[in-house]
């Protein structure tokens, strides 16, 4: 059976913005919405309407509706910076914008991990590496949604014993 995708974010496009409405049309989708830096798309179709809720240089936060939904859901895409510095100004920002009654949805890359397992290679994984994260997941009120899929969304591409996994790209929930 085919599915024909309503919501699609793309972290890190490697295209300038300039692009943006060719990719949408090419795509097929009514709608698209960059964060200011320009490394997040995000194309939805009707009939889902949407309400900018914050960004960043790290995230978008959007307000949607449909009417087969009760109520609205906010969605946040994120593309975390690879420093603990750049990320809290990425968490403040996601708790401005946390919704206070509809579902909250964060997904994307957040260049951390939570544990031993969604990591392979390199040095041994530090229980201390996920307190970041997980600290943030806990003032959130948030929840490792699970997934499907392959167990590693990253590679550093090197060979051999250099190589190292990583499932950076992770779904969390607030509802």
């Amino acid at each position: 059976m085919m599915h024909k995708l309503s919501v699609v974010g793309i972290c890190e496009p490697k295209l300038l913005t300039y692009d943006i409405e060719s990719i949408r049309i090419h795509l097929n989708f009514d709608h698209v919405v960059s964060n200011p830096s320009g490394d997040m798309w995000i194309f939805f179709s009707l009939p889902f309407s949407s309400v900018a809720v914050g960004d960043s240089d790290q995230h978008l936060s959007i307000s949607f509706g449909h009417p087969q939904c009760s109520c609205p859901f906010t969605v946040s895409f994120v593309h975390a910076k690879c420093t603990a510095v750049e990320r809290r100004r990425l968490w403040h920002a996601l708790l401005s914008d946390k919704p206070c009654q509809e579902p909250w949805y964060i997904v994307g890359d957040f260049n951390l991990i939570l544990s031993a397992n969604e990591k392979r290679g390199g040095r041994p994984f530090q229980p201390s590496q996920g307190l970041e994260l997980s600290h943030f997941m806990d003032e959130a009120g948030v929840f490792d949604a699970g997934f499907f899929g392959s167990s590693f969304t990253w590679c550093n591409n090197r060979s051999e014993r250099a190589r190292i996994w990583k499932r950076l790209e992770i779904g969390r929930a607030h509802v």
